[in-house]
């Protein structure tokens, strides 16, 4: 068979299997609405890439906007270029390298994605997270012989939520290639949610309240996963605690960065 034929053959048969794949997605989304992950809505729902499906209402906005500190990722002033080190940093250097997020904490739909996982019992929304945060991800960061440390939350409120957003996002993020689970820290006391009024500062709240289970091997890349960085606080006590376990580097891996 000449090759124009091969090749014009070739297309045909392209041709059709890209149309049995329409069908067979027609027929699947008639019998199977797709629906939103956060409410369930089946009437506006869309994709985007490699997103989750969701409707326009929770649809994740990806990305961090405006220019950002290269060391904790907060809003640096106007005419501050991206990547420069924010005063903060420089007056007490944070014990991670650097914070990767998906998103904005304050970018639409993202409070409602985090809030339903956090405290609305969705563990479920791990999943597609985790997706966020892998397509947002710098190819060098978190590769298969990172170690993924979820930041842990203290015994008792573990028993009361019943499940540990940290771990569970980890969890997934080790499904997708992006290192091996290992759960090092143990917070040794509880502490006050951070921003208490009443409570102690930030850092203060947090300070020697993670400890390591064990060494770590020489030159170990720890990745800590949690799912918002806020203040940073948490994350220099728990990167603190790693560098004191023989971690070599120390990156922040979270969802949203508020």
């Amino acid at each position: 068979m000449p090759a124009v034929e091969i090749l014009s053959a070739a297309r045909a048969v392209r041709r059709l299997r890209a149309a049995a794949r329409t069908l067979a997605d027609e027929i699947a989304d008639a019998l199977w609405p797709t629906r939103c992950w956060v409410c369930g809505d089946a009437d506006c729902v869309r994709r985007d890439g490699d997103s989750p499906f969701t409707c326009a209402a929770h649809a994740p906005v990806l990305g961090l906007d405006g220019a950002r500190c290269g060391r904790c990722a907060s809003r640096l002033p106007p005419g501050i270029a991206g990547g420069s080190i924010c005063r903060p940093c420089r007056v007490r250097a944070p014990a991670f390298r650097a914070v990767h997020a998906a998103m904005d904490y304050d970018a639409p739909g993202a409070r409602d994605w985090l809030l339903a996982l956090k405290h609305g019992g969705r563990v479920d929304l791990a999943r597609p997270l985790a997706d966020l945060v892998v397509a947002t991800l710098p190819p060098d960061t978190a590769g298969g012989e990172a170690v993924l440390v979820p930041v842990p939350l203290h015994v008792s409120r573990r028993v009361e939520r019943g499940y540990d957003q940290a771990a569970w996002i980890a969890h997934h993020l080790a499904r997708r290639g992006r290192g091996r689970v290992v759960p090092l820290l143990r917070r040794v006391r509880p502490t006050l949610p951070q921003g208490w009024p009443l409570g102690p500062d930030r850092r203060g709240n947090v300070r020697d309240a993670f400890r390591a289970r064990a060494r770590l091997p020489p030159g170990t890349h720890a990745v800590l996963v949690d799912d918002v960085l806020t203040s940073g606080a948490t994350a220099d006590a728990c990167a603190r605690a790693l560098r004191r376990a023989g971690a070599a580097r120390v990156e922040v891996v979270v969802v949203a960065r508020a």
